[in-house]
């Protein structure tokens, strides 16, 4: 019996340090239910092309040590937020989808991608970010218009 509730203590002490990682983590609290582009904009998150030299250091330093973060917020058409953290930690690259947020989605959680690379495509008056999944795929992430 008590290593049963030893392994029920230390299950609810794991959960509890990840839910404190990931309301302080790295790129700051997480964002309220609410999470209007002026308070993303305010909190140094890339919205609507604002805050783009975030997401470049980000792709530049991508092969550097360290660690780093950046947080991209796009709305729904009804205006929830959806966010995309990017982290680079100890060599590993990964995309934090969260889309709780967004009141009619059908896949409301928060799913982990791990990554190979991200890449910027230019052409034609637009910027495209793509990050490259472990599988190979490529997923679009952000395109900015230049004009």
């Amino acid at each position: 019996m008590k290593s049963l509730r030893w392994k029920v203590v230390m299950l609810a002490v794991i959960i509890l340090a990840v839910g404190v990682w990931i309301y302080f983590g790295e790129i700051g609290p997480a964002p309220p239910a609410a999470y209007p582009s002026n308070l993303a904009r305010e909190n140094g998150d890339v919205v609507h092309g604002e805050n783009i030299d975030k997401l470049d250091r980000f792709v530049e330093n991508l092969k550097a040590k360290g660690s780093d973060t950046v947080r991209i917020v796009t709305y729904t058409i009804e205006g929830d937020g959806i966010l995309y953290d990017l982290f680079r930690e100890d060599g590993k690259f990964t995309l934090h989808i969260d889309s709780t947020r967004d009141k009619y989605s059908t896949n409301r959680g928060i799913e982990v991608l791990k990554l190979r690379d991200i890449c910027k495509r230019t052409e034609e008056g637009t910027t495209e970010y793509l990050v490259i999944l472990d599988t190979g795929e490529e997923l679009p992430l952000l395109t900015v218009d230049n004009r």
